[in-house]
């Protein structure tokens, strides 16, 4: 706002001075102070008792005003140091009063949406769209393989980052895992594309590991070993025991619920949505596998055979360590 008229004759404008100027007349609602010795620096005094100091100079024709502080913010001395600075810059063709503006509006600029809460908004999706099973490898890979991107602004993160993470995997965790990663970001940027949050497809060319099919079997006396590592009440062992006498996946058999069962026929019925290929799949169970399955508690108000609480049986790697430990000591 362009400050009112000066009143008539100016003073050096001191602390002294600013407490004890004037204030506007009845019915005005500001007056303006202005400094007998540096042009364009003055006083700014409200009706309402707030007093700042301020400094107009002209850049490149134009008229401009700069609020320098309240005089409980600034002295007199420094107020009229930052005054005759900007006035010098202006002289030059800076503009303070530009430049003020900018930093406000940068300040009101949303801060950019990270690679994590993007992240958080696909898995929303991803949870309606995918399998449970297919769901939570997705999130996994999502969640704990890509979090050290998770705090950097999504529209920086690129195919250089993408391939380093992914050498890290190869080494940590082998290309397997690696290639499941990359399957998982690239489904991941693709929902993006559609949603209009990103431009590109940076894992989309990126270089595939090489997966060789595993084609080593256990020998009878490694399955013997396991097999008297297992015993027990664990619902790890009892997982152990029937992947080894039904030869199902460790998620489906970790997730087995007694509505599968039918111990009467000896049969195991997984339905499509449990079922790698989406199909359901009818096991039969042996004598050995039905005396496992006798040996495993029904808990009330839950389907699921083995873990706690609401999900099938987690805790895969501190259980493997254990046994591994009991392998070694036999």
């Amino acid at each position: 706002m362009k400050p009112t008229k000066p009143v008539p004759g100016r003073v050096h404008l001191t602390d002294a001075a600013a407490r004890k100027l004037p204030g506007p007349a009845q019915g005005r609602s500001e007056i303006v102070h202005w400094d007998a010795t540096l042009e364009g620096f003055g006083l700014r005094v409200y009706a309402t008792g707030r007093r700042i100091w301020i400094v107009g100079c002209r850049v490149e024709r134009r008229q401009r005003w700069v609020t320098l502080g309240t005089i409980a913010e600034l002295k007199a001395a420094e107020a009229r140091k930052k005054a005759g600075e900007i006035r010098a810059k202006a002289k030059l063709g800076h503009d303070e009063r530009a430049e003020i503006e900018k930093r406000k509006a940068e300040v009101r600029k949303p801060a950019p949406e990270t690679f994590g809460s993007v992240v958080d908004r696909y898995l929303h999706f991803a949870e309606r769209k995918q399998k449970p099973s297919s769901y939570r490898e997705t999130a996994r890979y999502l969640l704990r393989r890509a979090r050290p991107l998770h705090d950097r602004p999504f529209a920086e993160v690129h195919r250089t980052m993408i391939a380093g993470l992914r050498s890290k995997i190869v080494q940590a965790s082998g290309s397997i895992a690696a290639n499941r990663f990359c399957s998982a970001l690239s489904a991941f940027y693709n929902w993006a594309l559609g949603e209009g949050l990103a431009e590109t497809n940076p894992v989309a060319g990126l270089r595939r590991e090489r997966e060789i099919p595993r084609e080593r079997v256990l020998s009878h006396e490694e399955l013997r070993a396991i097999w008297a590592c297992t015993g027990g009440a664990s619902h790890f062992g009892k997982i152990v025991r029937l992947l080894m006498l039904t030869g199902g996946r460790p998620g489906e058999v970790a997730g087995m619920t007694w509505p599968e069962l039918d111990l009467d026929r000896s049969e195991w019925l997984i339905p499509g949505e449990r079922v790698k290929n989406g199909r359901q799949h009818l096991v039969p169970l042996s004598t050995l596998a039905l005396e496992v399955l006798a040996d495993v508690p029904r808990v009330r108000d839950r389907d699921l055979l083995f873990g706690e609480g609401k999900g099938p049986f987690s805790g895969w790697s501190k259980a493997k360590r254990q046994l591994d430990k009991r392998l070694e000591d036999m």
